[in-house]
C-alpha cells in the first residue's frame, strides 16, 4: 500500500515537473517571439514621440521628410539645417539597428514604422507588428498619438 502511494506520488511529481518544463520553454519562446520585440518596439515609439515633443518646444515646428530623415534630424546627427543647435533629441548612434539599409527607421521587426501627420499640432506613429501588415490599430499594431504642445 505504502509503495504505490510513493508510485503516485512520483508520477505526479513527474508529471508537475515535465508541465513546468513545458510552460518554461513557452515562456521563454513567447518572450523571444513577442513581448521582447514588441517592448523594444514600444520603447523605440515612447523615445520618438518625446523626441518630437521636446523638438518641436525648441523649434516651434515639426522636421519635415522622410520618417527616417525626421528621425536622424531628432538624434542630432544629420548635418540639417531642421537641427542647427544638433540636438540629440533622440537617442540612436550609428551602430545601433534602429534603421535598415535603405535609411527607413524600422521596428524590431524590420518593418518601416508610419508616421501620419493628422494635424500641425498632431502625429499617429504606427508599427504594424509581427505580421508587417496594417491592421488597422488592431491586433498586433502599436499605435502612439503624439500631440504637440507649444511651450
Amino acid at each position: 500500500m505504502v509503495m504505490n502511494i510513493r508510485k503516485i506520488i512520483t508520477r505526479i511529481l513527474m508529471t508537475v515537473g515535465i508541465l513546468v518544463g513545458v510552460l518554461t520553454v513557452f515562456g521563454i519562446w513567447y518572450y523571444r517571439q513577442m513581448a521582447h520585440p514588441m517592448s523594444v518596439t514600444s520603447e523605440r515609439m515612447r523615445r520618438a514621440r518625446l523626441a518630437l515633443e521636446a523638438y518641436y518646444r525648441e523649434y516651434g515646428r515639426i522636421p519635415e521628410g522622410t520618417l527616417g530623415e525626421v528621425m536622424r534630424i531628432l538624434s542630432g546627427y544629420h548635418q540639417n539645417t531642421q537641427n542647427p543647435k544638433e540636438i540629440p533629441f533622440y537617442p540612436w548612434t550609428p551602430d545601433r539597428d534602429d534603421f535598415n539599409a535603405k535609411g527607413d527607421w524600422v521596428d524590431e521587426w524590420g518593418t518601416p514604422f508610419l508616421l501620419v501627420k493628422r494635424s500641425e499640432r498632431t502625429l499617429v506613429l504606427r508599427s504594424w507588428g509581427k505580421n508587417k501588415r496594417d491592421d488597422g490599430g488592431q491586433f498586433d499594431d502599436k499605435t502612439i498619438v503624439v500631440e504637440l504642445e507649444p511651450e
